[in-house]
């Protein structure tokens, strides 16, 4: 067998095998893209620095299923005003939403703005809060995306179904992509993967 070739899996690799592979590729690129946007705005790399002054909160109810991933029924959105800090934005209609957390009218919060407002009454730019462990929390999901990307080298490289009445044990997928350069990307790339979320998620909690 030649170094990267791989054994098929019982009945051989199938198309639709190869296109969930593929389905792999496309979810695990972007997801890498939105939350590399996401940690970058939150790290305060990209967009416009500034502050919100709070003028006041508001608490609405949630569905269930967000309930249950923010372990609460109720989510708290923050009005206030935005001013750059270079003081040539400002956006009186700006807000924020931060989970559970309520703001006290007048607090500041650091902010950076994603969006890009013609007047100051447009409501059509987007404010996150700049912290280091939320960047972290990003950029950890950034490099947890490329796991997904292993994989879907994997099965895009062998044809196998990760699910459904045909599907194939991962085991098997292993060994049909043989001991060449798939598998060697993939080995590559998962522990790269779990390095840099490690890292990412280390540093913004100590930053």
């Amino acid at each position: 067998m030649a170094p990267n070739a791989f054994s098929p899996a019982p009945g051989g690799p199938t198309v639709l095998g190869r296109a969930a592979g593929a389905g792999f590729l496309i979810l695990a690129l972007l997801a890498a893209a939105f939350t590399a946007y996401q940690g970058a705005n939150t790290a305060g790399w990209i967009g416009t620095h500034g502050e919100l002054t709070v003028q006041s909160c508001d608490t609405s109810p949630v569905t269930t299923h967000r309930a249950r991933r923010h372990g609460s029924s109720r989510h708290v959105t923050c009005y206030g005003t935005f001013v750059s800090d270079d003081g040539k934005i400002r956006d009186i209609n700006a807000q924020i939403e931060d989970g559970k957390r309520r703001y006290l009218g007048g607090a500041k919060v650091s902010v950076q703005r994603t969006g890009a407002p013609t007047l100051s009454t447009d409501t059509d730019a987007s404010y996150v809060i700049t912290a280091p462990y939320r960047a972290g929390g990003w950029f950890a999901g950034f490099f947890g995306s490329w796991l997904i990307f292993a994989l879907g080298l994997l099965y895009m490289a062998t044809g196998h179904l990760p699910a459904g009445r045909n599907k194939v044990s991962f085991s098997t997928t292993w060994d049909a992509a043989g001991r060449g350069r798939v598998r060697a990307a993939a080995i590559v790339i998962t522990v790269a993967g779990l390095v840099g979320a490690a890292v990412a998620f280390l540093v913004g909690l100590v930053a």
